[in-house]
């Protein structure tokens, strides 16, 4: 993907939409290398600024150990506090 090098620039200036934009792609190697511990990152980033899909797949990772230590708490934490957000997915 050619829009990684613009949507990491959006995401660096602190753009919580982008942020999990940044996430998903590294998540899924889709635009950049796969690395899972940079997309807990930027999954966090864009959770604490508001985005509820952050929420849910920052919740994942957690709940599969994917790029993080697992835990289960952790995750339910985020798919609750989702759904208090009221995102159907969470």
């Amino acid at each position: 993907m050619r829009a990684f090098p613009t949507l990491l620039k959006l995401a660096r200036e602190g753009d919580a939409f982008y942020q999990n934009q940044v996430g998903y792609c590294l998540d899924t190697g889709k635009g950049a290398r796969r690395n899972r511990r940079q997309a807990a990152h930027w999954y966090e980033l864009a959770a604490k600024g508001g985005s509820v899909e952050a929420m849910g797949n920052l919740a994942v990772l957690y709940e599969n150990g994917s790029g993080v230590r697992r835990d289960l708490r952790r995750a339910l934490g985020l798919y609750k506090q989702g759904a208090a957000m009221r995102d159907a997915w969470c």
